[in-house]
C-alpha cells in the first residue's frame, strides 16, 4: 500500500458513515488482503472505528473533521 492509496481510501472513508472492505475492494481495484491492511492503517490513525455487523466499520471523523486536523499547530 502506498501513500497515494492511503490518501484516496481516506477520502472514500470520510464521505461515508460507515465503510467496509468491499468499498476499498470496489474503489481501489485491491483484493481483500490489501483491503483490510487498508482497513487497519485507518483505524491507527482514527478515522475508523469498530466494525458492526451489516454496517462496516464506523466512520469516527469527517472529512471537516479531518481538514481542521490537519491544519492545527
Amino acid at each position: 500500500m502506498n501513500e497515494a492509496q492511503l490518501d484516496r481510501a481516506m477520502k472514500i472513508a470520510l464521505k461515508l458513515k460507515h465503510c467496509g472492505a468491499s468499498h476499498f475492494q470496489r474503489e481501489l481495484y485491491v483484493g481483500y488482503a490489501e483491503a483490510m491492511r487498508i482497513v487497519e492503517r485507518l483505524q491507527d490513525v482514527g478515522v475508523l472505528g469498530d466494525y458492526v455487523p451489516k454496517h462496516g466499520y464506523i466512520v469516527h471523523q469527517t472529512g471537516e473533521d479531518w481538514t481542521l486536523g490537519c491544519t492545527k499547530d
